[in-house]
């Protein structure tokens, strides 16, 4: 079976007209890259990190394995505030 996983740094995604790219942060959030500004702000933020683009259906995101740890610690720590509190 071929691996057919692009990985990339993320200062190297292509911009290029009407290309959106979806990209994680170390949270649950995804960061949405559409121009340089924002890939610059990214990278100003979070680091040259190293992303793997993900087909996902209908659209792409790409992850981030170094954010994986951090990732799942808040998701856990969201999780006990949700039933602490309730979530919406």
């Amino acid at each position: 079976m071929k691996d057919n996983t692009m990985t990339i740094r993320v200062s190297k995604l292509p911009i290029t007209i009407g290309t959106l790219h979806r990209v994680e942060t170390p949270t649950d959030a995804i960061r949405l890259i559409s121009n340089y500004d924002q890939l610059q702000r990214y990278v100003a933020e979070f680091g040259d990190v190293e992303v793997v683009k993900d087909d996902d259906g209908w659209k792409s995101t790409f992850r981030v394995p170094e954010f994986k740890e951090q990732i799942e610690r808040y998701n856990a720590a969201k999780a006990i505030d949700c039933a602490r509190y309730g979530c919406e």
